[in-house]
């Protein structure tokens, strides 16, 4: 058995996400050669995430965040949850109510925060927008009968993943 700690963002993913990853080898075949792959310079930053165009639900309404100011800011320190798009971010949870990460967004003449949306969720875990169709379509078609009922669902499968890069990474090595 072979284990490490490994972050996402050491294999090319903007997001800090650090894991416990163990490979077992059957001991009839292991050489004992086997090592974790080398992390690599993070060229992408969370701006490189993004969806172009999102939807005004996602961002948060003045009201909101004044509400969130004499609340939540002082309860669970939110002012150190809002990031902006040229950092990492923090791991992505399987349960994003509560307390979510904020994304503070330069517009001109203006500053809004909003939250991720599930396919940005889902590219910072490595999986493709096609990926996230697909998974959204299978959801909806089997629980839903073709409606969008929730985001939530995909925000927790988000959560619940494993990052798609880490993993491809792991392979290599393994199958070298």
């Amino acid at each position: 058995n072979y284990w490490q700690v490994l972050n996402a963002k050491d294999y090319g993913i903007p997001q800090n996400r650090e894991r416990v990853f163990i490979v077992s080898i059957r001991k009839d075949i292991d050489d004992g050669k086997f090592g974790f792959p080398k992390g690599f310079p993070l060229e992408l930053r969370l701006n490189d995430m993004l969806e172009d165009e999102v939807d005004e639900k996602y961002y948060l309404s003045d009201k909101a965040i004044e509400g969130r100011k004499k609340t939540n800011f002082n309860q669970y320190k939110l002012e150190n949850r809002i990031i902006n798009n040229m950092e990492v971010h923090p791991t992505i949870l399987a349960r994003y109510e509560g307390v979510p990460t904020l994304l503070k967004v330069e517009m001109p003449q203006t500053v809004k925060i909003r939250k991720l949306t599930p396919k940005e969720c889902w590219r910072l875990m490595g999986f493709t927008d096609e990926d996230y169709h697909k998974a959204r379509q299978a959801l909806e078609d089997r629980f839903y009968n073709g409606r969008d009922m929730s985001n939530s669902q995909m925000y927790k499968m988000a959560g619940n993943s494993i990052v798609v890069d880490v993993l491809e990474e792991i392979f290599k090595n393994l199958i070298n």
